[in-house]
């Protein structure tokens, strides 16, 4: 949290960790701007619960969490009455009459006035705990930026580090880059790579969301669930980007990802042949021909192998 300690010097002077608390603790809504956190989650109460625990272990205090479980059971409910119902900052809803769709919906239709950035935080993924201050720092060095993103760590089951190796999509960058937001959509469109990360990994000026707060670029995605890539081009058709190589968060590998299912191959698919044909008839992006025929032709390599199955 740099930027208090700009202002009142205390950088030059030195300054001890007990003062520093102090001082955010009682000036951080003054000073910083309110930043959204939204956490859907399922039953799995005790991923979830680190997953809230990683945004309460944030150095950045200035949050607005809200929290939406459409859980079938009660054990989520009942952990959050228990452990968290004192923290004024969390805002929780269940809907246990909700099914994925509706849960989806119910997060991306959440929209604090105040705030002025956003989070998703998927509730099997963490967040480290500088994840907040430090991109919020970025967004006030760069106002022409709309998205913060960063490599993810890679995790199992268990929370072990997965093997460096690990299949990931990222960018060849060493050091805090800022990026053309017209280069880096082309660049998503042609690859067909997510190489800015699941939700839990960026952070973006709320102001730029489809109709201020919603998932998407098209207004179609709702219906297949795909949350990242058209979200990352809406942002990314309004500003640049800043990719930062040091992991902020964690990513989950596991039995329950959903990404490992046919179905989610089969709407991922359709989610980027909907940005591709978004992208042409806006003429962003994919502004000439051959670029276009590039894009097409891509979608259908990596498609047709799921057609056939």
């Amino acid at each position: 949290m740099k930027l208090s300690w700009l202002l009142t010097k205390k950088w030059q002077e030195g300054y001890d960790e007990v003062s520093q608390q102090a001082f955010l603790d009682t000036y951080s809504k003054d000073i910083y701007p309110l930043v959204s956190i939204i956490i859907p989650t399922y039953q799995r109460p005790h991923y979830f619960r680190l997953a809230l625990e990683s945004v309460l272990a944030q150095t950045y205090r200035n949050l607005d969490i809200f929290i939406t479980d459409n859980s079938h059971n009660t054990e989520t409910a009942k952990m959050m009455r228990r452990d968290f119902a004192d923290d004024p900052r969390i805002h929780y809803e269940h809907h246990p009459d909700y099914g994925e769709r509706e849960n989806w919906a119910r997060a991306s239709s959440y929209d604090n006035s105040h705030a002025e950035y956003v989070n998703w935080l998927m509730d099997d993924d963490l967040f480290l705990p500088h994840k907040i201050a430090i991109m919020v720092d970025y967004f006030f060095a760069n106002p022409d930026v709309s998205i913060v993103t960063t490599r993810r760590e890679v995790i199992d089951a268990y929370g072990n580090k997965m093997p460096a190796d690990y299949p990931v999509a990222r960018l060849p960058v060493s050091i805090p880059t800022k990026l053309d937001g017209e280069t880096v959509g082309r660049e998503l469109l042609l690859s067909e790579q997510n190489f800015i990360g699941e939700p839990t990994t960026a952070l973006l000026k709320k102001k730029f969301l489809l109709n201020g707060h919603e998932l998407g670029f098209t207004g179609m995605e709702g219906k297949y669930l795909v949350s990242d890539f058209p979200m990352w081009l809406r942002l990314l058709s309004n500003g640049h980007m800043v990719y930062l190589p040091t992991p902020l968060s964690k990513f989950r590998v596991h039995e329950g990802n959903d990404q490992s299912t046919h179905k989610c191959y089969i709407t991922c698919r359709i989610g980027w042949a909907l940005a591709i044909r978004a992208a042409i008839e806006r003429d962003v992006f994919l502004c000439d021909l051959d670029t276009r025929q590039k894009a097409i032709a891509e979608w259908l390599n990596i498609t047709k192998p799921y057609i056939q199955w």
